[in-house]
């Protein structure tokens, strides 16, 4: 045997799914679920999971219409937790989204699917032997789960072929998919042979120029992420199969306050309601008992220099302290504000707001009387300029002041590969190439301009997978 041929290998399979994230991992899960034999997941990197094994867990969920029992929505958020039935859902998002971009029969299809994504999820976990699923827990938490799965899969006669990349789509001369080309790190080149491929390769945050392609007017490199810098190497996979490239995708964003050593955990401490957030010129600039929904990163867009300033007394930080902040459980937010404090970049502590408005670089006279305002807004009981719900409308009076720099927060992108319900891959004449699948943030359809349904990215990643694994187990059955 030569050297050339050394270099060479060719696999079997009946279907490929190409990355190891949510998408992948639940195609996978629900093809062997469905008795079909021989599935590969290529994966780039050493560890399973992508993106979604950085998330918290928190998982968009339709109600099971069957379920009559009554649910106070979540305030501000109606939908979070799933306490929306389906059509209540559909209809909801539909009009959010103006049916811009937002395919509707790919939408209801993910939201139907949804239904029943946390009994699917709990039964593998209790065929693994452990705890009902949490619908949501520390960053990274979900992590864990990913490790599960991969190793659930491998148990049930799945292969994962890690630090190994798909170079090509292969196709007959009738255009159905026939396998892979892939690659590991040793430059071995290997070719599957299968039935079936799907593209499960996550979204492109860390490719600049695609994200200054997409984002144009919202894009530039104030954004934190502490992301897996994915460069979308799907997107080319799939052009060259022939798929179609819508010519807009979504950033997936949110605010937050980031430090430098990355850690995700203490970015929510701006995300509080009941804090006052103003820009550099000291003004207020939306209402801030929204500032954990997606609109709230447009207005923050819109800010000179795309940062916000989010302010607190310290009667606010020691109620915070008590209650524990949304993904930071136990974080000691009076020792950890007084660490950053030191370092001057981030936060900043003062005894009065004329040495924060120096700290932020505005004038001081602004940031007084906007504080001043604020204040007496707060006691009457009524927000003049922001209609501010009445119960987060707490003084600022307590010294010492805090104020946290933060800036918009890159979470992910959605798009560009379009799909229909079935999560086939269309070309451009917008039919399905045969055998040719795609899941999760590559795919469009299902996010217009913003980001909308609390915990979708994942939530969705994981039903299309589902809805993708299972079309492809009916392709190859009928081939």
């Amino acid at each position: 045997m030569n050297s050339e041929q050394n270099k060479k290998s060719t696999i079997k399979a009946n279907l490929v799914i190409i990355g190891g994230g949510g998408a992948g991992m639940a195609a996978a899960l629900s093809a062997i679920q469905q008795g079909i034999k021989d599935v590969y997941i290529l994966e780039k990197r050493l560890n399973i999971g992508g993106n979604s094994s950085l998330a918290g867990g928190m998982i968009f969920a339709a109600r099971d219409p069957k379920d009559t029992t009554k649910i106070k929505p979540e305030r501000g958020n109606p939908l979070a937790g799933g306490p929306g039935y389906p059509d209540d859902v559909f209809k909801e998002t539909m009009s959010f989204h103006h049916y811009d971009r937002v395919n509707p029969r790919i939408m209801r299809a993910l939201i139907n699917k949804s239904v029943g994504t946390i009994p699917w999820l709990n039964k593998w976990l209790e065929d693994y032997g452990t705890d009902t699923y949490r619908n949501q827990g520390p960053p990274g938490s979900f992590g864990k789960l990913m490790k599960m799965f991969a190793e659930k899969f491998e148990l049930g006669g799945g292969r994962i072929l890690r630090h190994t990349a798909a170079k090509k789509i292969l196709k007959d001369k009738d255009g159905k998919v026939t396998g892979v080309i892939a690659a590991n790190k040793e430059g071995k080149e290997i070719r599957i042979n299968a039935g079936a491929v799907m593209i499960a390769t996550g979204g492109f945050p860390g490719n600049k120029k695609l994200l200054k392609k997409y984002f144009p007017y919202y894009y530039d490199d104030v954004y934190y992420t502490d992301t897996i810098p994915i460069e979308g190497d799907g997107i080319q996979l799939a052009q060259k199969a022939g798929a179609y490239l819508e010519d807009y995708c979504t950033l997936i964003r949110e605010n937050g306050y980031s430090f430098e050593t990355g850690k995700n955990t203490p970015n929510r401490a701006a995300m509080e309601p009941f804090s006052v957030w103003v820009n550099g010129r000291g003004e207020r600039f939306l209402d801030e008992s929204i500032c954990r929904a997606n609109p709230s990163t447009n207005a923050l867009l819109a800010q000179p220099g795309k940062v916000g300033f989010a302010l607190f007394d310290d009667n606010l930080v020691r109620i915070m302290n008590e209650r524990s902040i949304p993904g930071a459980p136990g974080l000691d937010l009076k020792k950890f504000f007084k660490a950053e404090n030191q370092k001057g970049k981030w936060i900043k502590i003062a005894d009065t707001w004329n040495e924060i408005a120096s700290w932020i670089g505005t004038d001081v006279k602004a940031l007084n009387e906007t504080v001043s305002e604020y204040n007496s807004f707060c006691d009457k009981g009524h927000d003049d300029v922001f209609a501010k719900d009445k119960d987060y409308l707490m003084p600022l009076r307590e010294p010492p002041f805090y104020s946290i720099k933060f800036r918009p927060i890159m979470i992910d992108t959605v798009g560009p590969v379009r799909v229909n319900d079935r999560f086939e891959v269309l070309d451009k004449q917008e039919k399905p190439i045969p055998g040719l699948y795609a899941g999760g943030v590559i795919t469009a359809g299902w996010q217009g301009y913003d980001y909308y349904l609390f915990g979708s990215a994942l939530g969705l990643s994981l039903n299309s997978g589902r809805i993708a694994g299972e079309s492809a187990v009916k392709y190859l059955q009928s081939v």
